[in-house]
């Protein structure tokens, strides 16, 4: 780390502690605007990532992985979870929903992850495909992914944004903008109860974190279940419903949105097709109705033909 960037992590810490936050939230705020200092300059109006995301697409600097968006924001902690209704996914931890970057892809699930940004690169994609390859079918999924972004954090701390939701949910979709638990949201307990509340708990300004869910019914055996989710730094969103992040400060212009979709391919078992008759009965056949029809011609000809005096 500059020298500069030394500077500001000591001046910080000891902002944070002067307005009384507790050494957990202090630590976790150092985490993110260390990310920002490793970085370095990062290009205005534009989405960077520095590594890459977990097997099962947990990122942020939470999870080792540093993402800006924008001139000013960062990604504190990105992951998803998955519910199935009557299924206990994550053990001993609260709740009964799997945290895939904590509690790994529930069995009979299998994963395939992948991440990619717009060609101006304002919007980062992240989408998710499970399917299912047990043998029954899991009743009641939901997919929930959550968001935790900063704001200039280095600047204005991470305690002064607000959240807005817009635009008309789809159907089994749900939302929540909430403090991100660790003071006092509950948006974290909800994800892992596989609930969102259909809250947003700002104004006041505060700590934002938000979370989207897809409720897609039962999940046959061999169907796939898809989901997208969009952070975009221009206001771009999949679907007609987004969330957007900004911050008080009007010296802050980035603003974070949030959005998603999903669809299902339902797998239809191929039905038994009628058996082609073999290649020697068509020959057969053919030859019959050749030799009829050969028959009925030679006796036409005759019956034209006047019988021979004696």
């Amino acid at each position: 780390m500059t020298e500069s960037g030394s500077l500001l992590v000591d001046a910080i810490w000891h902002t944070w502690h002067r307005r009384g936050l507790s050494p957990r939230a202090t630590r976790r705020g150092l985490v993110a605007v260390l990310a920002v200092v490793a970085l370095g300059a990062s290009p205005a109006f534009s989405i960077t990532i520095g590594g890459s995301f977990g097997a099962s697409g947990a990122g942020g600097s939470l999870n080792g992985q540093p993402i800006t968006v924008g001139d000013g924001g960062s990604v504190f902690e990105v992951d998803a979870f998955v519910a199935i209704d009557g299924l206990d996914l994550n053990g001993a931890t609260a709740g009964n929903s799997a945290q895939l970057g904590v509690d790994g892809v529930p069995s009979d699930l299998i994963l395939t992850f992948s991440s990619s940004r717009s060609s101006d690169g304002t919007d980062l994609v992240l989408s998710y495909a499970l399917a299912n390859v047990g043998t029954s079918t899991l009743a009641g999924m939901t997919f929930l992914s959550f968001l935790d972004a900063e704001i200039d954090e280095p600047l204005n701390t991470f305690f002064n944004e607000i959240a807005t939701a817009s635009g008309t949910l789809a159907a089994g979709q749900a939302f929540e903008a909430d403090e991100p638990g660790y003071v006092s949201g509950d948006i974290f307990d909800n994800l892992r109860a596989g609930s969102l509340d259909g809250s947003n708990a700002f104004p006041p300004e505060d700590d934002v974190s938000l979370a989207l869910s897809f409720d897609v019914g039962d999940l046959g055996v061999g169907d796939v279940a898809t989901f997208r989710i969009m952070i975009s730094e221009d206001g771009d969103r999949f679907g007609a419903f987004d969330l957007t992040q900004s911050d008080t400060d009007p010296d802050s212009t980035t603003r974070i949105t949030y959005s998603g979709d999903a669809t299902v391919d339902r797998f239809m078992a191929p039905t038994s097709p009628i058996p082609e008759p073999s290649a020697a009965l068509l020959f057969v056949s053919g030859w019959t109705v050749i030799a009829a029809s050969a028959r009925r011609r030679a006796a036409a000809r005759r019956a034209m033909v006047p019988r021979r005096a004696d």
